[in-house]
């Protein structure tokens, strides 16, 4: 998927895939899948698609809804936060953002 928004072209085939999570199976009105992207330029994206149940829902008319997906921009610090959200490997989370929060053992 490509996408420019504010200004900035957001394509899911030129960034760098960093971690994905999901929830039901296609077809399901609450399964969402979402992965989290870097750009080459170092700027985080979300790229989620899901079912009419859940934020990716669009609405056909004044009482349908359908599945459907987006990209959103995502600060530093969102991409750390939904990083921590969806138990992404710790690896994956002290490569990418070590700059932002210092990362000790328990």
């Amino acid at each position: 998927m490509r996408r420019v928004l504010n200004g900035k072209v957001y394509d899911t085939e030129k960034a760098t895939p960093l971690a994905e999570d999901k929830f039901g199976r296609p077809g399901n009105f609450n399964w969402w899948y979402e992965v989290l992207y870097r750009t080459v330029k170092g700027s985080y994206f979300l790229y989620g698609e899901g079912g009419a149940m859940t934020k990716y829902r669009c609405q056909i008319d004044s009482n349908s809804y359908s599945g459907d997906s987006r990209i959103t921009p995502l600060t530093p610090d969102e991409a750390f936060t939904w990083c921590q959200e969806h138990e992404v490997e710790a690896e994956v989370i002290e490569r990418e953002f070590s700059y932002l929060v210092e990362v000790e053992e328990a």
